[in-house]
């Protein structure tokens, strides 16, 4: 199974997320789709007072992604949660470039990818060209990102009931992918949008966890 990574800087942090359906993570973080909830808990707690909601910030506004770089668009599963679990922040990483974000993937993941018999390095974690980033403060092609993520309100509205059946179906398990489709399949659930986008809302959510098995 493979997966995007990518990192993330909000309000000065970073993180490193794994992503399954990667249009998912664009318009969360950078569009702000899929987050109606979190506005939602913010006006339902604060009536006029200064109330820190996850997401949200003090003003009423979502705290979107300051920049958004896409690190690489395939890994193997195993190799993602890696790089997600065992990252630490460094504020040098404000700073950092492309050729430096690919340098650190690299480093993380040597001894997976030296361990290959087969397949160059590029092959196995993509070509620095094939990386992106996106900054808040640049933001002029905004239709070029809204066509990559998921843009239609109606789709993430589903999406967000499939996200919370696929969570319930789940609970307390850990599965392959092969199993959750197997379960899926014998639960009639409708995830025609394709289970790995309502698996990939489910863990923006906090309601999934992806690791070398979903969870």
């Amino acid at each position: 199974m493979q997966a995007a990574v990518y990192a993330v800087g909000v309000m000065g942090c970073w993180r490193i997320e794994v992503s399954l359906d990667i249009r998912v993570d664009l318009g969360w973080w950078l569009l702000g789709e899929g987050r109606a909830g979190e506005l939602e808990d913010w006006r339902s707690v604060s009536n006029g007072r200064n109330v820190a909601v996850k997401g949200v910030d003090n003003a009423g506004k979502l705290r979107l992604a300051d920049r958004f770089i896409l690190l690489a668009r395939s890994l193997p599963l195993g190799w993602a949660v890696s790089l997600r679990d065992g990252f630490r922040f460094d504020r040098a990483m404000d700073r950092w470039g492309l050729r430096e974000w690919y340098g650190y993937i690299r480093q993380e993941l040597a001894r997976y990818w030296t361990a290959e018999a087969n397949g160059s390095e590029e092959h196995l974690l993509g070509k620095p060209a094939e990386m992106a980033v996106w900054r808040a403060d640049q933001m002029e092609n905004l239709e070029h990102l809204r066509r990559m993520s998921l843009d239609d309100t109606v789709l993430w509205d589903k999406l967000g009931v499939q996200a919370e059946q696929l969570a319930l179906s789940l609970s307390g398990r850990a599965l392959l992918a092969g199993e959750v489709e197997l379960l899926l399949e014998e639960a009639g659930a409708d995830l025609s949008a394709g289970w790995f986008a309502a698996a990939q809302l489910g863990c923006l959510l906090g309601r999934l966890r992806l690791e070398a098995g979903l969870a």
